[in-house]
């Protein structure tokens, strides 16, 4: 990035809960069915800057 200037790289997203369910089946019938289940946590807009690009007033830098 060029200095003095900022560029959004990620969108904010709220957190989720997804299932995916896989099934199994055997000559039309069920044989197995297994849930996998996983959370995203919610993330803020993220921005990239110059290094020497000063940050805005009340501006912060986030952690990993």
């Amino acid at each position: 990035q060029p200095i003095g200037t900022y560029k959004q790289t990620d969108t904010a997203r709220g957190g989720m809960e997804i299932e995916v369910v896989r099934t199994v089946m055997q000559d039309g019938v069920e044989v197995r069915s297994t849930p996998f289940r996983t959370e995203f946590q919610a993330w803020p807009n993220i921005f990239v800057k110059h290094p020497q690009t000063p940050l805005p007033a009340g501006g912060k830098l986030g952690t990993s």
